[in-house]
């Protein structure tokens, strides 16, 4: 019996007091000048480090001394020195350069928690990249190439969303090569959901069209909506809010405006395969009252199988007031192919983070 209460004292660390008192349990953490050991009759026993003459561990531990970390396999703690053992040797330190301890246990959940923390950035992502190319060659040249680019974050209670699309069209005949269509927008938006039926959202947008003489027009604003319809199918969504738009023309001319927002989302799903989302937008401009713009922006796409599908997508410009020499409206029409990682999610405060039915 006496054998094999050695044998058991020795799989536990040994904390002896100035007292002659002596616990036996494992060593957790040098926490604020204490020393906190987990024994099986008393729980967790936070002791004062001065009341500690000697200390011997048989468990890995992240050891802090003079500003370095040092993971030991085991430690021998006197009452002026201290010896590390590690897998590179033995090394001698003195006692008052230890500033902390901690326990290999401790030490995963600190590293599990930081990556935690990390984590819910990355998780949640539903990412699709549109692609698609036409062409000619003979008496004439023509080439014709959309890329577009959605990613969006969503939980219950937040939507993030950032979308790119690109169009080049170029034809070349009698050796002269025209650019017919050369648009590129995007666009950031941010929604915060308030409750069941109403949410909140900033957002900014970029836009360039050479075809059109516009270098840049950027517009950042917010607002907040109303959820009208809400079903698994069908989700309709109203808004209204304002927005700051700086435009930057190449005929020279810059401008800047104060404008009010309204307009609605809509995404219907027409089959387990197909869905389609359109936003409509409405701009009437406070600064120079009369004038305003209207996008229109309406993606159809069905599903090849859980990562390959095809979409067409409409994206639609109107402005009362655009650059001499060019016209009102600006239509981009793109199709191809749409690669798809991640899961879409349902952004609704009532729903449980997870996958959409298909």
């Amino acid at each position: 019996m006496a054998v094999l209460l050695a044998a058991l004292e020795a799989l536990a660390d040994q904390i002896t007091l100035r007292n002659g008192d002596r616990i036996t349990g494992t060593v957790q953490k040098l926490d604020a000048g204490s020393l906190v050991v987990t024994t099986d009759a008393l729980g967790d026993v936070r002791i004062k480090m001065e009341a500690v003459s000697a200390v011997l561990t048989d468990k890995p531990l992240r050891v802090e001394a003079n500003g370095s970390p040092h993971d030991s396999s085991r430690l021998e703690l006197g009452s002026e020195k201290v010896m590390l053992f590690t897998a590179d040797g033995s090394q001698e330190l003195e006692r008052s350069s230890i500033s902390s301890l901690l326990s290999a246990e401790l030490v995963a959940n600190a590293q599990k928690q930081e990556s935690s923390e990390l984590a819910p950035l990355l998780r949640f992502w539903n990412v699709g990249l549109d692609a698609g190319v036409s062409g000619a060659h003979g008496n004439a040249e023509i080439l014709t190439a959309n890329v577009g680019i959605r990613a969006t974050r969503v939980t219950p209670r937040e939507r993030l969303a950032v979308n790119f699309t690109s169009l080049l069209s170029r034809n070349k005949t009698d050796a002269q090569t025209v650019t017919s269509a050369n648009a590129i927008r995007s666009g950031l938006r941010y929604d915060l959901n308030l409750s069941r039926r109403i949410f909140t959202f900033g957002f900014t947008n970029f836009e360039s069209d050479r075809v059109q003489k516009l270098d840049l027009r950027n517009v950042l604003g917010g607002g907040a909506g109303l959820r009208v319809v809400d079903t698994q199918r069908t989700q309709f969504d109203v808004f209204t809010g304002g927005s700051f738009n700086r435009e930057y023309l190449a005929v020279g001319e810059n401008r800047k405006s104060g404008e009010m927002l309204v307009g609605h989302d809509l995404s219907y799903k027409m089959s387990p395969r197909t869905a389609m989302g359109s936003r409509f937008s409405f701009y009437p401009n406070m600064s120079d009252t009369g004038e305003y713009r209207a996008t229109v922006d309406t993606t159809t796409s069905t599903r090849l199988n859980h990562w390959l599908g095809w979409q067409v997508t409409l994206s639609n410009i109107y402005v009362s007031n655009p650059p001499i020499g060019a016209k009102n409206n600006d239509l981009l029409i793109s199709t191809g192919f749409r690669v798809t990682l991640g899961e879409e999610r349902p952004f609704n405060p009532r729903a449980k983070v997870g996958v959409i039915a298909k």
